[in-house]
């Protein structure tokens, strides 16, 4: 009915800000940023199809027209923000026809999801399957809140207790104390169950609901969105309400979170001696809280990879029962500000974003909602292609003197500023290990990438390569540098034998087991994806080179770098070079030595930790290290092992400027 629909008291040209009246309530809408130190409540939601919506302002009797399906979805979000009177809702609050006004949010849109009070979020009606997984995690995970006794007790039966009483039918019983004294009339205290399900049920049912939702999140409308995903991850908490129900989820996030922890500090501090059975192992505690920390992330709990200590890692390691901030990766201290609070939200919001595909209605936005969440300026155009919106980026972050890596030459004008798989080394999980695990840290930012995925994208580069404006690289040629011949990998077999003699080995960690399971060689992990190469892909056409440089060696035995290149270029045309902007060796080649072409970035592989490029200073000095937390029942006396590879190699002073791929 039209009585029904929202009516629009004022405007933003009347009042500089718009209030509407629904149902004898009035909801206040942001236009433009949301001031400072105001309670505000920022809606997330689904745009679909959406129309050119007219509302009349009663107070002038000004036009506002913006992007919606319809007046009743208008209803339904601004019912979101009762609670507190006060929305921040895109659709109105960014002026839509201003570009200054879209750019200007755009660049704080992860501090205006941040700082509001809560998020709420309207999904979709297709998400009906994800609604209800959520329904139950919470239920679970609230019921569990409730019984925090039972784990402080670390039984399912409490002292105490006003419901269910358990006595023993000997009133009287017969008893020592310590000092061998018998005592004929001890009455034994009362042990109850606290109202609802065991603590063994809810935790099940807890884990269960999350792990069916983290299964069809993938197949989601609302969390398959690029904007979306920086709404859900930004907020301190969340409301859920869904389309086609009323019913309403309240402060899903840090109920969630609150519950993993309390699990988890329960599970690791009493290991066996644990009497609640929550349905996970000592050795699933972290795997089950990296699983959360990347479905509902929380900037101001949770560390990145680079803010682990790994001494007081490894001490907790040893002496679990003391502490447990390092293990978990539960910040302790406020983050401080400026570059180092930017870099660890760079890291963790890639870390999630790149868990799996998103979409988006305009191409440039799949990589502008990540920059946005970390307030990176740049010119914003939704009319950019990817790779545009990827070069702004990355030369944006670049300027504020964060360290950026290239992994692919997949462009020509361009070859050392730009990759084209950005967006593919947000998160690698380790191809080698049973339990998929992750490899730590974020390759964008650390160098470190899983073995098999990084030879996956280096085989389905395509030439000719799309063309680029670039600005050129220095790049200074390493001496020392001996290539060995090219191998072509449709030599399958002389290929596989060439790799495996690159692979540093671990001896220590390749005897260990995860989960039942030995770790995989990255020799399987390499086989399997050549022999899953479509027949698009010519082998033909593309050489596998190593590289071996004086002063490159770890414990006294030379360590061999590796790549894959077109097969088109022959040994004497190639040399090792540093390129300026990351300090990482390549291969480069061209009769010119003033202008040269960049075929390929150079990397070293670890059996157990994945690979990494080589980073070198101006000077020719490098310091490499991967940090590999081994094994999976981690608190049975391992801890993180650490792989050092430092030196020197010598490098020309003479610069040639690298433009062509």
């Amino acid at each position: 009915m039209a009585t029904e629909l929202p009516s629009l008291n004022y405007c933003r040209q009347c009042e500089g800000e718009f209030s509407f009246t629904i149902s004898q309530d009035t909801v206040r809408v942001i236009a433009g940023p949301p001031a400072e130190n105001i309670k505000y409540v920022a809606i997330s939601y689904v745009w679909g199809e959406v129309t050119d919506l007219v509302v009349k302002c009663k107070a002038c009797a000004a036009e506002t027209v913006f992007p919606m399906s319809s007046l009743a979805k208008l209803k339904k979000l601004l019912k979101l923000g009762r609670a507190v009177g006060l929305v921040w809702l895109d659709a109105l609050s960014i002026d839509q026809k201003d570009h200054a006004d879209i750019s200007r949010q755009v660049a704080i849109m992860g501090d205006i999801y941040k700082n509001a009070v809560y998020v709420a979020v309207l999904l979709p009606s297709q998400d009906a399957m994800q609604f209800q997984q959520l329904s139950l995690a919470l239920e679970a995970a609230e019921a569990l809140l409730k019984k925090r006794r039972c784990f402080d007790r670390n039984s399912e039966l409490v002292e105490n207790s006003e419901i269910t009483t358990i006595t023993d039918s000997h009133q009287r019983l017969r008893y020592s104390d310590e000092r061998g004294i018998y005592l004929e009339d001890y009455t034994p205290p009362t042990f109850e169950f606290l109202i609802g399900p065991p603590c063994g049920v809810l935790c099940r049912q807890y884990f269960e609901s999350i792990a069916q939702f983290k299964t069809h999140m993938p197949h989601s409308v609302y969390w398959t969105r690029a904007w979306t995903f920086q709404e859900w991850v930004m907020a301190h908490d969340l409301n859920i309400e869904y389309e086609s129900s009323d019913g309403v989820l309240l402060a899903l996030k840090s109920t969630i979170i609150k519950t993993m922890l309390m699990i988890a500090t329960y599970k690791l501090d009493n290991g066996q001696y644990a009497q609640i059975d929550v349905g996970i192992r000592k050795s699933g505690v972290l795997p089950w809280l990296n699983m959360i920390k990347s479905l509902f992330p929380c900037e101001s709990l949770f560390l990145a990879d680079s803010e682990i200590d790994e001494e007081r890692l490894r001490n907790q390691l040893l002496f679990p029962h003391f502490q447990f901030d390092q293990i978990l990766g539960i910040c302790s201290k406020p983050l401080p500000a400026g570059q180092q609070s930017l870099s660890v939200r760079l890291q963790m919001l890639a870390d999630t974003y790149g868990q799996h595909k998103r979409k988006a209605r305009y191409e440039a936005d799949l990589i502008c909602c990540w920059a946005s969440m970390c307030n990176i300026e740049y010119g914003y155009s939704k009319d950019d292609s990817l790779a545009v919106a990827v070069q702004k980026i990355t030369t944006a972050i670049r300027q504020l003197g964060l360290r950026i890596y290239n992994f692919v030459v997949n462009t020509d004008g361009a070859c050392a500023e730009l990759d084209l798989c950005f967006l593919d080394y947000f998160y690698h999980t380790n191809s080698g290990d049973p339990d998929g695990r992750r490899i730590p840290g974020v390759p964008i930012f650390s160098g470190i990438m899983d073995t098999a995925q990084h030879f996956e994208n280096l085989v389905n580069v395509r030439w000719p390569l799309p063309k680029f404006q670039g600005q050129g690289v220095p790049v200074r040629k390493v001496k020392g540098a001996a290539v060995t011949p090219k191998i072509l990998l449709s030599d399958c077999r002389g290929f596989l034998e060439s790799f495996n003699k690159v692979v540093i080995p671990s001896p220590s960690l390749s005897s260990v087991l995860f989960g039942g399971e030995l770790r995989s060689h990255p020799l399987k992990t390499i086989e399997m994806v050549l022999a899953g190469l479509g027949p698009e892909i010519c082998k033909d056409n593309y050489a596998f080179l190593t590289v071996r440089i004086q002063g490159l060696s770890y414990r006294d035995t030379p360590v061999s770098l590796w790549t894959v290149i077109p097969a088109l270029y022959e040994n004497e045309d190639i040399f090792v070079a540093r390129e300026a902007i990351n300090g990482t060796l390549v291969l480069t080649a061209g009769a010119d030595q003033a202008n040269v072409h960049v075929l390929a970035y150079l990397v070293f592989t670890d059996e157990a930790a994945g690979s990494q490029l080589i980073s070198v200073n101006e000077d020719g000095n490098f310091s490499l290290g991967q940090t590999q937390r081994f094994r999976s029942e981690f608190l049975s006396g391992f801890g993180p092992e650490a792989r050092k590879i430092s030196g020197w190699m010598e490098i020309e002073d003479s610069v040639a400027i690298a433009f062509g791929g």
